[in-house]
């Protein structure tokens, strides 16, 4: 619940786990001009009702995770649903922009159950996994102007139960699947330019036994 901080021009690297993690309603910070790297887990994460952070400038690369988890270059998330410090409670109204994730372990981006969020002019490249993926339970978010390229499987991923995803104006190129792909309803895709992908630049497909895309 801490409030009203800055953190700017800091090093964070080879830590056992995070580089930099806020937790449990922390609001109205600003983040700027850091990097992390080598880190044991996410170079940044946000977790359990973070709101109002400012998130600009970072850089975050070659984050490597050797247990089961994956490290991202940048995360929001809910809270662990099997912490015993409270409920899982959406991160929100948060803004993510002008950022550079590459090289880490998993995906540039993670959204988990994270609403009212926007990703903005933000360069996620080289992943060892995917761009962004905006996960499930995570609503109303503003995918826009960002660079989505070379990550090893999709450029962007918005899974299911996550709806109301504003995706535009993105340049989305080089990936080794799809370039956007789509597996929840009532989403905006407008203006984009996605190519040289290696399979659909834009993609809605199903997992076996899931509803209908609507």
């Amino acid at each position: 619940q801490a409030s009203n901080m800055v953190f700017r021009g800091n090093q964070f690297y080879q830590n056992i786990r995070y580089g930099f993690d806020p937790h449990d309603y922390t609001h109205d910070v600003l983040v700027e001009d850091n990097i992390a790297y080598e880190n044991g887990a996410h170079g940044f994460i946000i977790s359990r009702g973070c709101n109002n952070f400012v998130i600009r400038n970072n850089k975050s690369y070659n984050n490597l995770d050797t247990g089961s988890s994956q490290a991202h270059g940048f995360m929001l998330d809910p809270g662990s649903p099997n912490s015993t410090a409270g409920p899982q409670v959406p991160s929100y109204d948060n803004i993510l922009e002008n950022n550079e994730a590459y090289g880490n372990e998993g995906y540039g981006l993670r959204v988990l159950g994270s609403i009212n969020n926007q990703i903005l002019n933000n360069n996620f490249h080289h992943n060892q996994h995917q761009g962004i993926v905006v996960d499930e339970k995570s609503l109303d978010n503003i995918i826009s102007n960002n660079t989505l390229s070379q990550n090893a499987i999709n450029g962007l991923f918005v899974r299911e139960t996550t709806e109301r995803t504003t995706v535009i104006s993105n340049t989305v190129n080089g990936n080794g699947n799809h370039g956007i792909y789509i597996r929840s309803n009532n989403n905006l895709i407008s203006a984009n330019t996605v190519s040289t992908n290696t399979n659909a630049g834009i993609a809605l497909l199903l997992i076996t036994g899931a509803p209908l895309l609507t």
